[in-house]
This record gives C-alpha cells, sequence and structure tokens, in this order.
C-alpha cells in the first residue's frame, strides 16, 4: 500500500493520527511525518504497525502493536479490496489471548472469518488469492479480465461436457473452498474444481481432494501455483492438476497417478482432460482466437 493508498484507508475509517498512533503504538509525530510526507522512507517495522490499523483484521482477532498491548479488531470493520490491505503477520487470538503469527492458522481460524473475506490457507498462512500486483498491469492488458475469460471459458465446456456425460460431477469456479482433508493448516479456492464424489460436498465446502483442479497463473499467484500448491494436490489426492500460463501461452497437466512429467501444451492446442477418460478436449486455439478478437 503506498502513501496515497494509506491516506485514502485513513480517510475511509475516519481515523486520525492521533488514533492511529493510539492504535499502532508509533509515536504521534512519526505518524504526522509519514502522512504528511514529510518522511520519505519510514523504517518498515514503522509501516507494518501502522498497515496493520489501516488494513482489514479477521473479526475476534486483535493484532499486536509495539507496545506489547492489543487491540481487538471491531466486528464493523469491513473488508475493502480498493484499499490493497495487507494481512498483519502478528495477530493475538481475542479468545485465549496468546501470540498467532503467519504459519500457525489452522483450518478453526479460517473458518471464523466472514463468509465474504476471501483468503487461501496455506501451510498455516493467509493469502489473497487473487490479488493482482504492479507486474500483472504491466505485462497483461486487462488481467483480471482475462483471467475471468480463461476460468469461465474452460469452466463452461468442462461443465456442458458432465452434465451430459457424467451427471455425478460438478464444476465449481472460484469462489468455492476446499478443505484438503490431510492437512489442518490449508484451505485452498483453485479457479476451477471439478468433483464427482458427492460426499465431498457439504453445501459450503469441498471436503477433500476434487478429481481435477486447473489454475489460470498471474505473477502475484505463480509461486504459490508452481510450487506449495503443486505439492499439497499431489499429497492430497488431486488426480489431475492443470497449470494455465497466459504468459507464455501454456498449460501444463499433472496426471499425479501415473508418475510420469507433466505434458506441456500450447494455446494452438486441443488439451485432453485426463479424469474424462479422453472424451473431452478443450480447444485452446478457439478460447485464445476468441480473446483476441475481445482483447486485441
Amino acid at each position: 500500500m503506498n502513501l496515497e493508498g494509506m491516506r485514502k484507508r485513513k480517510r475511509e475509517l475516519g481515523y486520525s493520527n492521533k488514533r492511529i498512533a493510539e492504535l499502532s503504538g508509533v509515536p504521534l509525530g512519526t505518524v504526522q511525518k509519514i502522512f504528511s510526507g514529510a518522511t520519505k522512507a519510514p523504517r518498515e517495522d514503522t509501516l507494518k504497525y501502522i498497515l496493520q490499523v489501516l488494513a482489514y483484521r479477521p473479526v475476534g482477532y486483535a493484532y499486536a502493536p509495539p507496545d506489547g498491548g492489543s487491540h481487538v479488531a471491531e466486528d464493523s470493520m469491513a473488508y475493502d479490496y480498493d484499499a490493497d490491505p495487507e494481512i498483519p503477520d502478528v495477530l493475538i487470538d481475542a479468545r485465549t489471548r496468546s501470540w498467532r503469527r503467519q504459519g500457525t492458522y489452522t483450518i478453526a481460524d479460517y473458518e471464523l472469518l466472514p463468509e465474504d473475506f476471501r483468503v487461501e490457507l496455506i501451510d498455516g498462512e493467509f493469502f489473497d488469492p487473487e490479488e493482482p500486483d504492479d507486474m500483472d498491469l504491466l505485462m497483461l492488458a486487462s488481467p483480471v479480465q482475462k483471467h475471468q475469460m480463461l476460468v469461465m471459458s474452460i469452466a463452461s465446456r468442462i461443465n456442458a461436457f458432465v452434465e451430459e456425460k457424467h451427471p455425478e460431477c460438478v464444476v465449481f469456479p472460484a469462489p468455492a473452498s476446499v478443505k484438503l482433508e490431510s492437512f489442518d493448516t490449508c484451505m485452498v479456492e483453485p479457479d476451477i474444481s471439478v468433483v464427482c464424489d458427492r460426499n465431498k460436498l457439504d453445501g459450503k465446502l469441498i471436503n477433500g481432494a476434487p478429481d481435477l483442479i486447473v489454475e489460470i497463473l498471474s505473477k502475484s499467484t505463480m509461486g504459490k501455483d508452481k510450487g506449495v500448491k503443486l505439492s499439497r494436490y499431489w499429497r492430497t489426492g488431486v488426480r489431475e492438476y492443470w497449470i494455465v500460463d497466459p504468459y507464455r501461452s501454456e498449460i501444463t497437466v499433472y496426471h499425479f497417478s501415473d508418475g510420469l512429467p507433466p505434458d506441456i501444451y500450447s494455446f494452438d492446442d486441443k488439451v485432453p482432460v485426463g479424469i474424462s477418460g479422453g472424451e473431452l478436449e478443450i480447444d485452446f486455439k478457439a478460447i485464445s482466437d476468441r480473446m483476441n478478437l475481445i482483447f486485441g
């Protein structure tokens, strides 16, 4: 969050410099200099404490200011994507008063979050599943719209097929939370999930590994999708995992059960859906042509 974003968030919350100083534990004079622009390069830990005040905090939790105290988040505080908040590194569990840090959260903590608060829980850390960064905007025109179009194009083709041929299967585009059963510290939101075991559906969550997961890469999620998520999907029994890379116009397909290297396709190819037994192919050239027609 840059200075202008911090000022905007400050106005939205109706906080004075004095109130921010009280909540963050940062001296009032330091807060005033930061928001006036007099301090051009604030210390990293100082900014961290101020951002904790400006950013959303899950209801029922408190953040840890440098004075060693705690401040419980108010129920009325709403999440605002436009403010580009960051999830605090240090939280205090308001129920137990114990220190909590990124890396220690569990599904029980995830379930306390408001329903409209979208995060993923991976190895005990909360992540925003889709927040684009500045590099996205530089590398790909209209990244959010292209991402949405890829998700809908792929999901709709799979959905049409399963409705006709395999009605026991269900296609879920994001947001759809997946509880990876082998881990108490992982709750993910893949771009597309295909589930063929209705027992895994409880009306709210997908409980257990989907048969097929598709992730559309962005610069901000690339590391997780190709790293920790790949590992988690393999270890929890996902049968097939697609990584769609719009920057390289590539699709990498993992068939975890066969132990073979992944198949790599281009946006000129028809990509077979393994869990369909080869009956369904996704024509990425048709999708790409459509996107080029719209976005140029």
